[in-house]
This record gives C-alpha cells, structure tokens and sequence, in this order.
C-alpha cells in the first residue's frame, strides 16, 4: 500500500484542502480519494485555526470511506478529558484558564456540551493512539515499545482508548497516564543542576525534549535545546550514561512518522528511519505531508508542501 502521511493540521482547512489536490486527491461526493494511495493523518486535527469542523469533517469522510487512516494527538485526548467526567462527576481535564485557552477554538466552532460536541469526542474515542502496519510505523510524538506495552491494558482492539479506563489515563500518578504522555507529547529529561532556557513562550524550562530518534550518544546533542545551551552542557564536561538514557527507542528499523514537534524550515528526515511531518502550520508554517510508497529509507525528496 502506498500511504501519504499528512502531520498537525489544527483547524486549518485551506491548507489541507491544497495539499490534498497537490497530492492528487479528487472528491466524488463522498470524501477525498486517490485511486492508488490512501493518507494517514497523524493527529492534532483541532485546536488553534479558523475551519475545525471542515478539517474534521473531511478527515472523518476519509476515514469512513476507507480512504485514509488516522490517529489521535495529544489535542484529541485533551479534548476527551475536557468533555468527559468521571465517576464523581468532575471532567477529566481540569477546565481552568489556560487549559480553557488552547482549546477555545474547537468548542466555539462545535458549541461547547452539545451533541456535535459530544458526537466529535466520541470519533476521537475511535482513533488509535498508534499503528503499527507491515510497512511503517506512526504515533504522534514517540514510538516507545514500553510505554505501549503499559498503556495495553487501557485500550480495546486496534490500540484504541478503553472508555471504561479513561479515568487512569487522565490520573497523573498513573502508569497509563505516563505511557500516554510519552506517545503522545515525546520523552523529557531533567537539565543538569544550574542549567535552563527560556522557551518561545517565555517560559523559563528546566527541562528537555529528547531526542529519541537519535543515533548520537553525545549528551548534549540528544536534547532539543538551544545552541548556546549546548555549548554550556558540553563545557560541563559531565558523565552520562546516554545508553541508559536512550534504552527502549531502538525499535525503529522500520520506517516510523510522527508529529507534534513545530519544526521550521524545510523538511527532512530526522533520521534515516523517523520522520516528523508537523512543520508549524499553524504558526505560520506550511502543512506537510510524506508520499510513502514503501521505502526503506526515509528521503527528502519524499516530503511534499501545501505551497
């Protein structure tokens, strides 16, 4: 099967709408179809664009129609946790401010507590949280054999969410909570003592996103942080036991795409085996997708841009 992987679309319907006619989709009434291929959205369907239910809606006809694959992001799980309660009566997801904000436009476009509202949760309920398919592999931030190995107790058939378990996958002293945590948003690791870095946000962050797709054993390169950062670490000189760090990310022999990531510039392969496809559409960036047709190697020349 020849798949096109298409990363974090968050509500921006323009874009994907380019990217599928770039690709060759056509429309017969039903949904977007290509006679030889089929997408996989990565997740992240929602949240932060102007058009949330035409992305939704066109991604769901492709789906039922059997025309693409799909799997949720970590803004799908939010959005179950926003609308859900459970068994004493409180939403799985606190419904403070900020949790309020990145999701504010989702529920303005769908009405917050309404049946669409509730119709939507439920299609999120039915997306998996990753496949594993004889070509390829997706999840939306982290293939981490462990962490589904924890979260299986919690899902019912083809990795998808047990609705009877969803209150242990929004406790945060849970097992299932961590595992869902390191799929769905990528591994983090504590900075040495004395060292930090603000964010784009302003956001003074003791912590760094791994980077688990890497081959290098050097420390201060598997950590997504700014250079000068880098250069501070390494002047360190400190002893890490990277191997230990990197234990349980070694199953990527197989072609493996995420999202979730908000990268810039032009894409590439983050390895000769991982992919990442969310290149900050939603922040300016442009919404990209991968034409799979059963390679081995992941190549640049594979990525493909809505403009």
């Amino acid at each position: 099967m020849n798949y096109d992987l298409i990363g974090d679309i968050h509500g921006h319907a323009e874009p994907l709408l380019m990217l599928l006619q770039r690709l060759g989709y056509e429309h017969d009434g039903n949904s977007f179809y290509h006679p030889n291929r089929k997408v996989i959205f990565l997740g992240d369907f929602i949240d932060g664009g102007p058009a949330q239910l035409e992305v939704l809606s066109t991604a769901r006809a492709m789906v039922e129609h059997d025309r693409a694959l799909a799997i949720m992001g970590n803004h799908e799980f939010n959005a179950i946790g926003w609308a859900l309660k459970d068994q004493q009566g409180e939403f799985l997801r606190p419904h403070t401010v900020k949790n309020q904000g990145q999701h504010q436009a989702f529920l303005d476009a769908v009405g917050d507590g309404s049946a669409a509202h509730h119709d939507w949760v439920q299609w999120f309920l039915t997306l998996p949280v990753w496949l594993d398919l004889p070509e390829l592999q997706v999840v939306h931030a982290c293939w981490d054999i462990k962490a589904q190995h924890q979260l299986r107790p919690y899902l019912t058939a083809n990795n998808r969410l047990n609705p009877d378990q969803l209150t242990a996958c929004f406790s945060k002293e849970t097992t299932a909570f961590s595992a869902i945590e390191q799929l769905m948003k990528g591994p983090e690791v504590e900075l040495p003592a004395g060292v930090s870095f603000t964010d784009k946000y302003q956001t003074v962050r003791t912590e760094a996103r791994l980077k688990w797709w890497s081959a290098s054993r050097n420390y201060a390169e598997l950590l997504a942080v700014p250079p000068s950062v880098i250069e501070h670490i390494n002047k360190l000189d400190l002893t890490i036991d990277t191997h230990t760090l990197m234990e349980g990310f070694s199953s990527t022999e197989k072609p493996t795409f995420v999202g979730h990531y908000w990268l810039t510039g032009e894409p590439e392969p983050l390895s000769t085996t991982v992919a990442c496809l969310d290149y900050s559409v939603a922040r300016n960036g442009t919404l990209v997708a991968y034409r799979f047709s059963g390679e081995s190697t992941l190549c640049t020349s594979k990525f493909i841009k809505h403009q």
